[in-house]
């Protein structure tokens, strides 16, 4: 074989060994890339949830993820609890390997500054509870509520179903823990209005918050664990929180006058604080 015969069988060979390493790379990073778009959902996307009580974030509908050769992206929908139903849109980032690359802006909430004062679980308060009650006296008739509702003790889930008039047997919004040091709030659960499908919980009860709460924290590893801290999660507290499976306290949207009373009436019941009340002007000053 002559020099030209051998220069071309050698550009075959290399033209052929490009492209097998072109199609292996392709594989592979089609694969990191899918294990990505899983992450992002069912890990950070249900991590942001547990993280941000102040809001509903939700997955369904998002199955657009948005690839380019190094990272991955998922818009969801945040709700706000609050009455008027106000939402927006945030974008949760990972790169390839299923590192989280940057953290999304929340809008502002309501709900914020209640969580500071966060104390379920921690026993009866006359005094708090007295005031909370003379604040529900002086609304007007026809109100409707979104409140934070504490337990004077760790409720079980049975418990909560049988004391709280929740709209739905698989809507559930829970306080699972009292505030953590991490990020001064506690761990928060919520069920319903996106199905278990749509967070990367196939098979999961969708009328259990607790028992979703626990198979999430069961699909955690060790290799989460950074990108947990970086949103204020501690994965050893998650994994206390599941294994003690307690209900500390709720957000319970569309509560009238009557049943906000009815609540503080309850010995299980340390308080009830008022998020958002529709309508508004129906409200005396307390």
């Amino acid at each position: 074989m002559g020099f030209r015969g051998v220069k071309r069988s050698t550009v075959i060979y290399l033209s052929l060994g490009l492209l097998l390493v072109w199609g292996i790379a392709d594989v592979w990073l089609t694969r990191l890339s899918d294990g990505a778009a899983r992450h992002v959902r069912l890990v950070m996307g249900n991590a942001y949830q547990v993280a941000y009580p102040e809001y509903r974030i939700l997955l369904w509908g998002s199955d657009a993820y948005q690839r380019t050769p190094t990272s991955v992206s998922l818009e969801v929908e945040v709700q706000q609890h609050a009455l008027d139903n106000l939402r927006s849109y945030v974008t949760l980032s990972e790169n390839i390997l299923g590192r989280v690359t940057a953290s999304p802006e929340f809008p502002p909430s309501r709900m914020h500054p209640l969580l500071a004062g966060f104390r379920g679980g921690q026993g009866q308060d006359l005094g708090v509870k007295k005031a909370a009650r003379a604040l529900v006296e002086s609304l007007g008739s026809g109100v409707t509520a979104t409140v934070i509702v504490e337990f004077a003790r760790p409720l079980s889930e049975n418990e909560v179903v049988r004391l709280v008039p929740l709209r739905s047997a698989d809507l559930k919004s829970f306080f699972l823990s009292p505030i953590q040091k991490s990020n001064r709030k506690p761990v928060f659960w919520r069920s319903g209005w996106d199905r278990c499908h749509d967070r990367g919980l196939d098979g999961c009860n969708e009328s259990s918050a607790i028992a979703q709460f626990r198979q999430w924290c069961s699909m955690l590893e060790e290799g989460d664990r950074d990108d947990l801290g970086k949103i204020g999660l501690d994965l050893d507290v998650l994994r206390r929180t599941a294994e003690e499976g307690k209900v500390y306290g709720l957000v319970l949207p569309g509560a009238g006058k009557e049943s906000m009373l009815h609540l503080l009436s309850s010995p299980l019941v340390r308080t009830v604080d008022i998020v958002d009340l529709v309508p508004r002007s129906n409200a005396r000053a307390s």
